[in-house]
């Protein structure tokens, strides 16, 4: 049996902390459907301060989830210029995709670049083809009352067969649903959710602001934990130092740096060696 929290499990915290109950999910009386529509909103409150304001320091930046950003295959057929990103997309990581041809003869880096510029090209020759040299990210729809912006992949020239690309991206995060009912972060995540779901609902109950009633600090030493667990899951190394700017090491020389790999674990370091 899986430790991991649904939506109604998430919802029924927070409806046991209003004193409204878990929920019918959870073998309880049902919310009505006004109480129901306040959990969401609750919940969706919750979800936000976790995936986009997880901070322990006001002053610092939040901390980014590994689970946040995956990586992922997109397809493209035979001319296609165009390939439908996830709803969840929030943009790539990094300035290339790695593009592989159907049947893994080709295996190259594209860069990601200005839409702008694509549209130059095809401006210039329109009825290019061949294997994908130049892809973008652009927006392809404006908000409207049933849908937000969706993102596609602009891709130059037109592919000449299928091409699958692969790329880490930024998910934007999403609300849950019956058909979605598990926040991103799986299990380990499952203490956090929980006691964000219960400090929105104090907050709620008792009219105060973040950061204040007696269960955010639960939920800020949940989050501690969380960040610490999520610590575990990132490259240990940025790989091998190819900086050639200094001119003492373009001219064979060694700079300070040395030749060795960039590690990041809780500080920088330069081959083991912290550098601060």
């Amino acid at each position: 049996m899986s430790l991991q929290l649904d939506m109604n499990n998430l919802k029924g915290e927070i409806g046991d902390y209003l004193g409204w109950g878990r929920g019918e999910a959870e073998g309880e009386e049902a919310w009505d459907a006004d109480k129901d529509r306040q959990l969401t909103r609750l919940l969706n409150t919750a979800l936000r301060w976790v995936y986009l304001e997880a901070t322990l320091d006001p002053k610092m930046p939040p901390h980014r989830w590994t689970f946040l950003t995956p990586s992922a295959n997109f397809t493209v057929t035979s001319g296609n210029r165009t390939v439908l990103l996830p709803e969840d997309f929030g943009g790539f990581e990094g300035k290339y995709l790695v593009v592989t041809q159907a049947d893994g003869q080709v295996n190259a880096k594209v860069p990601l670049i200005v839409d702008s510029y694509i549209d130059a090209q095809y401006a210039t020759v329109n009825d290019a083809t061949g294997r994908p040299e130049y892809v973008a990210e652009r927006i392809t729809l404006q908000p409207t009352r049933y849908s937000s912006n969706r993102h596609e992949l602009y891709i130059y020239p037109e592919p000449d067969d299928v091409y699958i690309f692969r790329g880490r991206y930024s998910v934007g995060g999403r609300a849950l649903t019956a058909a979605n009912p598990y926040a991103y972060g799986g299990m380990e995540m499952a203490s956090c959710f929980q006691a964000a779901c219960r400090a929105v609902a104090e907050i709620h109950e008792d009219n105060l602001q973040p950061g204040q009633g007696a269960e955010w600090p639960i939920y800020q030493r949940a989050l501690a934990a969380a960040i610490q667990r999520d610590g575990r899951h990132q490259a240990k190394t940025l790989g091998r130092n190819t900086d050639l700017s200094d001119p003492s090491r373009r001219f064979g020389g060694r700079g300070w740096w040395r030749d060795g790999t960039i590690q990041y674990v809780d500080t920088l370091t330069i081959d083991g060696e912290p550098t601060a």
